[in-house]
């Protein structure tokens, strides 16, 4: 499964940075060089490219994986569709949750790539499933909707320290690069060297350890209570 070739490179010819400069809008930094503020549309190129981030149309990614004693497992694949928000064209991914063989979960996100190669987070909508319904989430949240803002998921380049901080209606949401160099043994294969990111860093009881590799994407995840493995990906 490693031997799937990367997606294109990232986008850092001279002209690309000019356009990116010149259209920002709002920016802000946070510590370990986080980007949080919008960009305007025309800052964003077509599709999602990231070498660790990749998100091709046509793929599925197969995770298993264990909570507290119970089986678990996500199917994850990219929608055909794209959504415009905020003006920006964002390529979709839609996310099945299962516990102990039963759908508990679906969630959509949207990502878009600006022409530095920085991948951005445009919104979350989670369902639950309540007895025999699926119950949208309070989490949920879409930028430019109720307060929601667009913010940069993962850097052209991660670096080691570097935060990435969101603010959603709810709260606000923090990824941390802790490694460059990890490695990732699952059912999937051996992947390294994995950029290794924390979620919710300030919060041990909360938060999740995420592996990507180059060309394939996330390939395992760990929290307080359990596991999540890549298995497979399949393409249509």
């Amino acid at each position: 499964m490693h031997a799937i070739p990367p997606p294109p490179g990232r986008f850092t010819s001279p002209l690309a940075r000019a356009a990116l400069l010149t259209s920002l809008l709002t920016t802000g930094c946070g510590g370990g060089g986080a980007t949080t503020g919008e960009l305007s549309a025309a800052a964003f190129v077509k599709g999602v490219h990231h070498a660790y981030f990749p998100i091709e149309r046509g793929w599925t990614w197969h995770y298993a994986g264990d909570d507290a004693g119970v089986p678990i497992a996500e199917e994850v694949r990219t929608l055909e569709q794209p959504r415009r928000i905020r003006g920006v064209e964002c390529t979709a991914i839609e996310e099945l949750g299962f516990r102990d063989g039963v759908l508990v979960s679906l969630t959509t996100e949207w990502f878009a790539q600006d022409a530095m190669g920085n991948v951005w987070r445009f919104g979350e909508e989670s369902f639950d499933r309540e007895g025999d319904t699926f119950l949208r989430t309070p989490d949920s949240w879409i930028a430019g909707v109720a307060g929601g803002t667009a913010w940069m998921a993962f850097g052209a380049a991660p670096r080691v320290g570097e935060r990435y901080v969101g603010f959603k209606p709810d709260g606000q949401e923090v990824l941390e690069v802790l490694a460059l160099d990890a490695v990732a043994d699952v059912p999937a294969g051996v992947f390294a060297p994995c950029v290794e990111i924390v979620s919710n860093p300030d919060d041990i009881e909360d938060a999740d350890i995420i592996l990507y590799a180059e060309g394939v994407g996330r390939v395992a995840e760990s929290n307080a209570t359990g596991w999540l493995h890549l298995v497979r990906i399949s393409q249509d």
